[in-house]
């Protein structure tokens, strides 16, 4: 067993089952052992992002100034139950109920997802690119996946990154991602009025990163149910999109009719992470 396997987040939520799929029997829960990630946060159109979800049970939440919030996934998972494999991920965040807006702040969706509990991360679209986790993610997980080539190359100051639709042959996404030594004196300054200076502290140390994931509405389950997460990483580097030094082009429909604008980079490294199975079927209809 390797080392990272006997890391605290796999002794609190180890695998403790199997499940039949078209690609035979896979492990539950979902773990990954160790990979880098990096997180592009920032916000997009509203009345875009709610004419997609209009046939999912859940809203939107909006900013002040009449955005919302989608956040891009860049994975490499180098050691996985599923095996080693990469991932691209577009996330709207979301509530069963129709919130006040928000005041806008380009960290405002770190303290969306680190102070309120009725956020949900909908999964909405889903690359990857091995048989296995494309399997688990939409036999178990009903979360959609689509099969991808490319993936990502974390070198030690920056990520390049290429995603290409496997079915289409056309570019998912693509670009470069500057990585700072660590999170900035300033970037901690900006966190200040959000988060106050114990709510700053906190958000540093936390060893786990509970985050509630959401599915879309599909006939594997038609309903937006709820999953658990659990993230830890050896290294969290927080930085702002700097346009000058970081590009993203993002080529997919709808994703790139949304108006995206990038604010902050979450680079993690040494990442690992739990997904629960859905635990809530029924909650849908509260």
């Amino acid at each position: 067993m390797a080392d990272n396997q006997n890391h605290k987040l796999f002794k609190l939520y180890p695998l403790s089952g199997r499940v039949k799929t078209s690609r035979g029997m896979l492990p539950l829960p979902y773990h990954v052992y160790d990979g880098n990630v990096s997180f592009v946060g920032g916000t997009v159109s509203y009345e875009g992002v709610r004419e997609l979800l209009k046939i999912e049970k859940v809203h939107p939440i909006k900013t002040d100034r009449g955005r919302t919030f989608m956040g891009i996934w860049i994975c490499d998972f180098l050691n996985a139950s599923l095996g080693a494999h990469n991932e691209l991920q577009f996330s709207f965040f979301v509530s069963r109920q129709n919130l006040p807006a928000v005041k806008s702040h380009e960290f405002a969706l770190l303290h969306q997802l680190s102070t309120n509990p009725s956020l949900r991360m909908l999964v909405h679209g889903l690359w990857n690119n091995t048989e296995t986790s494309i399997a688990y993610n939409n036999e178990v997980l009903a979360l959609g996946a689509h099969a991808s080539r490319g993936g990502a190359d974390f070198g030690k100051k920056k990520v390049d990154f290429l995603y290409n639709d496997f079915s289409q042959g056309s570019v998912i996404a693509t670009g470069t991602l500057s990585r700072d030594k660590s999170t900035s004196l300033s970037v901690s300054t900006e966190l200040l009025p959000l988060f106050g200076l114990g709510g700053v502290m906190r958000l540093s140390s936390r060893e786990i990163i509970h985050t509630q994931v959401m599915n879309r509405v599909s006939r594997v389950l038609p309903m937006n149910a709820t999953s658990q997460t659990y993230t830890s990483a050896d290294k969290i580097i927080l930085q702002r999109f700097n346009p000058d030094v970081d590009k993203l082009t993002i080529a997919q429909t709808p994703y790139n009719n949304l108006d995206f604008k990038p604010y902050f980079i979450e680079h993690m490294l040494g990442f690992k992470f739990v997904f629960l199975n859905q635990h809530n079927r029924a909650e849908e209809s509260l």
